[in-house]
Order: structure tokens, then C-alpha cells, then sequence
């Protein structure tokens, strides 16, 4: 059986995201052997493995040990660009490690859907899936895709960039500059990070300290694509795929109603920063 099958098993807007993805797909695999096609799809892969792992990052790590200071900028639309252009490099990555794993994702599809055993290299990819995002032990494989198809995917930038600059006073807040933590992520664990100083007595809660800043918009872009109270935001990007097209940030921060008490006026404010700073 040839790798022909890949270009006729997957539907638009399914497992992969956009066009340019599935042509590329399409391309490295069509005319493969099932034997092939692992080394051609792993040629693709510029920052994962078949595994899914991540194997190497496009910047400096050290860059992003500690924020720049970004209060000592006083022209404030330059104060902004230093932001978007110091936090970009992470949430590119992050899209791309994304696309890299959807891709590896829709070769499994189409190989569940053919009839084809999985190999061992795909159970693991599978394995460390489920985990990382989430997947319920009792799920089946079928499940466990779909659930995957919608989790693993892209966050448009203009949604990060509002949202770590609102969350972290454009990188000079507190938590910002003492835990690197521009997104306001709590964590239960005593002594996980900084205990907020409004913190009511009775809460255990403290805001996550990260090693570095990259790996704080690593575990941003994991709770929005797994927790519970996101899935209104990744059915807004879900319906979108279903269309054929991207989604904006425009429509799905219209989905992080609970991300702050704020709510509705929390979504009007990132719109309108999205707007006005020209994010998309």
C-alpha cells in the first residue's frame, strides 16, 4: 500500500491547519511506502521529533533568563515595539512546534484510517500527547484524535501579545520581572512562586515563577489549548477551521470571558488593543 492514501483521507480544516500545511503534507508524503513516509514526514520536522519532542529552539534561550528592562525606555510607542519584538521570537516557536506536531498527527490519522498498525514511534508520539495536552485515560484512539485535532493547534500572535502585555504592564509588572511570568498563570503548590499581596487569607493559590520567559509562554499556550474553561475559545477557532480559514485573535479572545473577573470588558480591552497597536 502506498502513501497515496494521505492525500485523499484527511477533510479541509480537519487536522490541519490551512492549506499551505496540508499541501506540504501532501507533497513529502504522497508515493511514500508506509516504510518511506516516516523519513520523508521527519525531514519536515525542523524542531520536533516523530516523537513530538521539542529538539532545539530558533533564539536565544539566555535572552529570555530575565526580562529586558523595559522601564527604562521612556518613549512609550518604543517601549511597545521593544515588547512585540522581544516576545515574538517564543510565540512563533510555539505556532511552529504546533504546526510540526499537527502534521505528524495527520500522518497518524491517516494511518488509523487506512488500516495501518501503528508503530512503536507513533504510540510514543501518542503517548506524550495525551499527557500533554490533557487526553482523559479512558478515551479511545479515536477519541483521543479528535480531542488532539482540536488542542493542538495555533494561537493567532495578536491574541498572545495583547494579553501578555495587558496581564504584565508591557513586561514591567511584579510578576513580570521577578518570576517571568507575563500571563498571570497561578500554581497551588506552596512555594511554586509569588504569593499575590491581595491574596484573600483563606486561598492557596500563588502566581507561577518560570525559569525563563519562553517557558512561561510555553505553559500559556498549553492552558489555552487544554483547560476546561477555554473550550469556548478553541470551538471559536474549531468553526473557523471548519471554514476553510484562519482564525483572528479578534474573534478568539471573545473566548477568554473567564480569564479574567473582568470578563466582557476584559474581551473589549484586548480587542481594542489588538486595534489600536495594529497586532492583526
Amino acid at each position: 500500500m502506498t502513501g497515496v492514501f494521505l492525500a485523499t483521507s484527511l477533510s479541509p480544516g480537519r487536522l490541519l491547519a490551512g492549506l499551505a500545511t496540508a499541501a506540504l503534507l501532501v507533497s513529502v508524503l504522497v508515493a511514500c511506502t508506509p516504510d518511506e513516509a516516516p523519513d520523508a514526514l521527519a525531514l519536515q520536522l525542523k524542531y520536533i521529533d516523530l516523537q513530538g519532542q521539542i529538539q532545539q529552539r530558533p533564539y536565544d534561550v539566555e535572552a529570555y533568563e530575565a526580562l529586558p528592562d523595559f522601564v527604562s525606555i521612556s518613549d512609550i510607542p518604543t517601549r511597545k515595539q521593544a515588547f512585540f519584538d522581544y516576545m515574538t521570537p517564543p510565540i512563533a516557536f510555539q505556532n511552529e512546534v504546533l504546526r510540526e506536531r499537527r502534521l505528524v498527527l495527520a500522518a497518524i490519522q491517516a494511518s488509523a484510517e487506512a488500516g495501518v498498525e501503528l508503530s512503536a514511534t507513533q504510540n510514543d508520539f501518542m503517548a506524550l500527547m495525551r499527557k500533554r495536552y490533557r487526553i482523559p485515560e479512558e478515551a479511545t484512539d479515536a477519541e483521543a484524535l479528535l480531542m488532539l485535532d482540536r488542542r493542538i493547534d495555533a494561537i493567532p500572535p495578536s491574541m498572545v501579545l495583547s494579553q501578555a502585555a495587558m496581564e504584565s504592564a508591557w513586561g514591567t509588572s511584579r510578576f513580570a520581572t521577578k518570576a517571568n511570568n507575563l500571563f498571570g498563570q497561578w500554581c497551588y503548590r506552596e512555594g511554586c512562586g509569588l504569593v499575590p499581596k491581595s491574596r484573600p487569607s483563606e486561598a492557596r493559590h500563588e502566581v507561577a515563577k518560570y525559569d525563563r520567559v519562553d517557558l512561561a509562554v510555553q505553559s500559556y499556550f498549553r492552558n489555552i489549548n487544554t483547560h476546561p474553561t477555554y473550550a469556548e475559545l478553541r470551538e471559536i477557532r474549531q468553526q473557523a477551521r471548519e471554514q476553510g480559514r484562519e482564525p483572528t485573535g479578534i474573534e478568539m479572545v471573545g473566548g477568554l470571558g473567564n480569564y479574567s473577573a473582568r470578563g466582557d470588558d476584559y474581551i473589549e480591552e484586548l480587542r481594542d488593543m489588538i486595534s489600536y497597536n495594529g497586532l492583526e
